[in-house]
Order: structure tokens, then C-alpha cells, then sequence
């Protein structure tokens, strides 16, 4: 049974009359008294009586009529839900989330796909760097929200934030008072650093700055987030070098100096495939690109 059918038994069934019906549809007569022939034959039933003067639904016909609209609806019903999912405005968008990454600018970019996305369900997923690097490639993941250096080869980004490291040390230590410090004055103390398999960017980076600073870095521990970084720093476990923005997480006991001369920058981007895009993924990017728009704007009018 073709749709066609159903909808030129619907015509002549709300119309009561095939030269109507046939108008309706934008088709002559002839074919539509073929085509609902076809159909009382298929079904193996008439449809409609009829004669000269009137056209009649059967009993059949009546039956078929409140099936027919509830067909027919159904597939409107679907037609509009694939609509909207190309153009976007309903389905799935998977992002990558960090703990640390609300105390940057990132915060903008989370309630941005929190407000600015209505028909969409936005679900995260708590990886590290290199976790959502892999996710990203393996199309597991929409979006990522990545620490630089990394490998982002493949993948297109957007800059978030970029901001300086700093030495977050506890409140105790003998350098707390100061304000800056050359690095090489840590020397003797237990870094805090993340594994090198879930960031071996920053990890690097970090190891690096303190090698051109003239020693090698004692790492007792380790930890995949830089939040747990910091609260291991606030009881005493060690020092640290995070991103300036995390000052803004409110650990009791940890002070944060600033790295003389010149302290080292790490970058926070966001990350998607281009072999994964989707209609959802563009009108995230669209919005996530006005967010960002509105906030430099807005910053340029405070800080010109």
C-alpha cells in the first residue's frame, strides 16, 4: 500500500466527490479514481459507494478514514522530527568536562550550551586531556575542552583562555610571604604533578621549566586533576604549578606565588572532530562563537 494512496483516499473522503478531490490534489480525475480503485483492491473492500449523483464512505471507508489520518500524521510527525534534527535543534551533544576548567573561562562556555541550546540534551563526560583527545578521534565525544600543549593534530580547536602557571605551596611553607619567587628555590621540595598519561603536554611543560630552571623535580605524587593537585597541596603533600585562573578555587591553606622571571603559559581550547560534525555540534559551535564574541566585547569596553 503506497502513502499516495492514502492521502488521495483521504481527499476524496473529506471532499465527498472526485472532481473536487482531484482538484485538491492538482491531479485530473481519471488517475485518482484508478488510484483509489487500486487501493479498495488491495484492501479487498469498497470504499466508497457511489453514483452519478453522490459519493458515500462504506463502512470500510469509515474505518480507513480515522487510520489513514492517524497514518498520514504520523509520517508528518516524523518528517518534522528529521527536520529539526538537521537543522540541529534537537538531539545529543556529548562534551568533554573538567573539574578545573569552570574557574576559567570556560564557565561562559558551560552555560552557554546549558542556556542557549533548548531542545538539546547536553551530556558530560568527566575525561583528562589525553582521554578526550582519543574521544574526540574515536567520535565518542562532540566536544572537548582541552589543556595546551597537547597533540591536537587532526582536531579543530578555538581558544578559551591562556594564562600564566604559578606555584601554589601551603600556607606553611617558608616561601608563603613572598609574592614571586625564582622556581629554582623549590628545588628541595615534593612537586605535585599530574600522570603523563593523562596530560603529557602540561606534565612536560612543567618538568621542562624546572629543568631550564636547573634541577629535576622530585615528583612524590601524582594526580589526574588538577583540583585533586591543589587539595594535596593544601594538606601538605607537596608544591604544585597550576594555571592562574584556578587562584579562583578557594583551597583553605594554599597561597600561590608567581614564577621569576618569566613564568611559563598554558592554554585551554576547545576541540571537536571535523570527521564527526553534526547539526547539534554546528549550532553548539555557532553559540559558543557568539558567547566568546560578547565576552571579548565586553572586556575590550571595560579594559580598552
Amino acid at each position: 500500500m503506497e502513502i499516495r494512496g492514502l492521502r488521495y483516499f483521504l481527499a476524496v473522503a473529506q471532499e465527498l466527490h472526485f472532481g473536487r478531490a482531484a482538484a485538491r490534489l492538482h491531479i485530473s480525475q481519471p488517475p485518482l479514481t484508478q488510484h483509489i480503485k487500486k487501493l479498495e483492491a488491495e484492501l479487498g473492500v469498497r470504499l466508497f459507494d457511489r453514483n452519478r449523483h453522490s459519493v458515500r464512505l462504506t463502512a470500510a471507508g469509515s474505518a480507513l478514514l480515522h487510520e489513514a489520518r492517524r497514518v498520514l500524521g504520523d509520517l508528518e510527525g516524523l518528517r518534522r522530527v528529521a527536520r529539526v534534527a538537521q537543522l540541529g535543534e534537537t538531539g545529543v551533544l556529548r562534551a568533554g568536562f573538567m573539574s578545573s576548567a569552570p574557574f576559567a573561562r570556560a564557565r561562559e562556555v558551560y552555560a552557554c550550551l546549558a542556556r542557549d541550546l533548548p531542545g538539546v540534551t547536553v551530556t558530560w563526560h568527566g575525561l583528562t586531556t589525553s582521554e578526550q583527545i582519543h574521544a574526540l578521534h574515536a567520535g565518542q565525544i562532540d566536544l572537548g575542552f582541552l589543556h595546551l600543549p597537547a597533540n591536537t593534530a587532526g582536531l579543530s580547536t578555538l581558544p578559551v583562555v591562556r594564562d600564566r602557571l604559578v606555584l601554589a605551596v601551603h600556607a606553611s611553607h617558608a616561601l608563603a610571604g613572598r609574592r614571586r619567587v625564582p622556581l629554582a628555590s623549590l628545588r628541595d621540595d615534593g612537586f605535585i604533578l599530574p600522570p603523563r598519561e593523562s596530560a603529557p603536554g602540561l606534565h612536560d611543560l612543567i618538568v621542562g621549566t624546572c629543568l631550564a630552571a636547573g634541577f629535576s623535580p622530585e615528583i612524590p605524587h601524582r594526580a589526574r586533576d588538577m583540583l585533586a593537585m591543589i587539595s594535596l597541596v593544601s594538606i601538605g603533600s607537596g608544591v604544585s604549578i597550576v594555571p592562574a585562573w584556578l587562584t579562583a578555587a578557594g583551597f583553605p591553606d594554599v597561597r600561590y606565588l608567581e614564577i621569576g622571571p618569566r613564568a611559563p603559559t598554558v592554554e585551554l581550547v576547545l576541540a571537536w572532530s571535523p570527521q564527526h560534525r553534526t547539526p547539534v555540534l554546528d549550532r553548539a559551535l555557532a553559540a559558543i562563537g557568539h558567547t566568546l564574541a560578547r565576552g571579548l566585547s565586553s572586556a575590550a569596553a571595560v579594559d580598552p
